[in-house]
């Protein structure tokens, strides 16, 4: 692993154990900028765009308010597809797109500690799965501690009976809002 690689390994496992997720996607998009630079070394540019876009949205939601983060995730997730519909070099881009749907999706529910991170998990699952087949082994081991460090703050700072109230929750929202 390069020193990029072990810098944003140290970075996702300090983000991972703050409990606001805010201070958290502040920590990550440090440490994905520097997994974006990994990915543009192995020329894997579907990934590094994939991970640019989170990026810009990710620095977006820290300072934008609910309704201007609601759009600024609807137009980055929406570029991330376009990007990855376009140009499809591999059938594991379409992790990617899986990925990048589910993160964003995150940084929409950015005030909502359980939300924020089973949507976490949901992506960084499918990263994991990624990292294997293209052997990227520093996002392999970020994607595994994000994954890890979410369970830990969920079972630290919420309970079972929360965390089933807030996605029935946020399931009546979306329905409620799409109607």
């Amino acid at each position: 692993m390069s020193t990029i690689e072990l810098i944003a390994v140290g970075l996702f496992i300090f983000g991972g154990l703050l409990k606001a997720p805010r201070k958290t996607i502040g920590i990550y998009t440090i440490s994905n900028f520097l997994l974006a630079l990994v990915y543009l070394q192995a020329a894997l540019y579907m990934a590094f765009a994939a991970i640019t876009v989170s990026c810009i949205r990710s620095i977006a939601a820290l300072f934008l308010t609910y309704k201007q983060n609601k759009y600024s995730v609807i137009i980055t997730t929406l570029t991330v597809v376009g990007l990855i519909a376009v140009e499809i070099s591999h059938m594991t881009d379409i992790l990617v797109l899986i990925s990048a749907v589910a993160i964003g999706t995150s940084i929409y529910f950015r005030d909502n500690l359980v939300m924020y991170r089973l949507l976490s998990i949901t992506s960084n699952t499918v990263w994991i799965i990624h990292s294997l087949v293209f052997g990227v082994y520093g996002m392999l081991i970020c994607a595994s501690i994000v994954v890890c460090t979410s369970i830990w703050v969920l079972y630290k700072h919420s309970d079972l009976k929360s965390i089933k109230s807030e996605i029935l929750n946020s399931l009546l929202f979306l329905r409620r809002k799409s109607a």
